[in-house]
């Protein structure tokens, strides 16, 4: 969600100068045309980053210093940096209050049919993921809620028993239904996504040989896109408060279903993340990256190698 506030911020940065695009949320009472765009975007980009990021300031600070430093030495970069700095300081004004970091706190409900409970190796103090992310105020539409799931299957569902014994064959950490390259897959998809995700959009970003305006253009969107549907998708996981396979298979009794058998023992692949089943995240994220990316390049044929 970060990097949405980030690429938001440079987005307005560069096309306050370029101008060819419309204005999102920030058009700066000083933008000028002749300014160094470049300089623009270490200067948005360093100023959101102080602000979130302050623990980090020595770091921030010089990977700054470092790109500066290879601009020209005149007023079109000076302005770039006035620019750039305008810019996001305009937008941080704009998000004052958002929610973002909301102290929010979650209450943990007795265990019950599709109740959210902590999960193995779960351990006081064991606390659910930014409850705040559900009640963040969206960039690109009104309402966090505003496009919530529809509701998850229902526990007698055949869809539910499906899912269900699918996941207790094929994500449990015994190995007897799965192969090596199964799990392999499996676990590729465990990388932490705030690392995952960044890392393969600047690869295919950099795979394009986009103009530095059309990446930053790219970059707001995705970023956007993602937040967006993040913010839902929390939004959603909170309102809905699904249990994780591993309550509802060491609980299946409970679950009203016949067709659903317990297993107290049931381990998953990996260790289970601490927020809410439903919807996944995972498939938040790949649908809005894949629906921005079709769209920014106007085909659905597109190549992305993930690593």
């Amino acid at each position: 969600v970060d990097l949405a506030y980030l690429h938001i911020a440079i987005y307005e940065a560069v096309n306050a100068i370029d101008g060819s695009h419309p204005i999102f949320a920030i058009d700066p009472p000083n933008k000028v045309p002749w300014a160094n765009i470049e300089a623009a975007v270490h200067s948005a980009a360093r100023r959101i980053l102080m602000t979130f990021y302050s623990a980090d300031s020595v770091y921030i600070e010089s990977v700054y210093q470092s790109r500066i430093s290879l601009l020209p030495n005149d007023s079109t970069t000076t302005k770039g940096v006035e620019i750039g700095n305008t810019t996001a300081a305009m937008f941080l004004a704009l998000r004052n209050g958002d929610g973002r970091l909301a102290n929010i706190p979650y209450v943990w409900q007795p265990l019950a049919p599709g109740v959210y409970q902590p999960t193995p190796p779960g351990s006081p103090p064991y606390v659910p993921v930014s409850p705040w992310q559900a009640q963040l105020l969206p960039f690109s539409f009104d309402s966090s809620s505003q496009y919530r799931a529809p509701a998850p299957p229902l526990l007698t569902s055949a869809e539910y028993t499906a899912d269900f014994n699918e996941v207790k064959i094929y994500g449990s950490m015994d190995t007897t239904y799965t192969t090596p390259e199964m799990r392999e897959i499996a676990l590729f998809h465990t990388e932490n996504p705030g690392i995952h995700v960044p890392r393969n959009i600047r690869s295919f970003a950099a795979s394009q040989n986009l103009s530095l305006v059309d990446d930053a253009r790219f970059f707001a969107q995705v970023y956007i896109s993602i937040g967006d549907a993040l913010i839902s998708g929390w939004n959603s996981k909170y309102y809905y408060n699904r249990w994780r396979p591993s309550t509802a298979i060491r609980n299946a009794d409970i679950d009203g279903n016949p067709a659903t058998e317990k297993d107290t023992s049931w381990q998953p692949l990996a260790i289970t993340p601490r927020h809410p089943e439903f919807p996944a995240a995972h498939g938040v994220v790949s649908g809005a990256i894949a629906f921005t990316i079709m769209n920014f390049f106007g085909t659905p044929n597109i190549t992305i190698t993930l690593t």
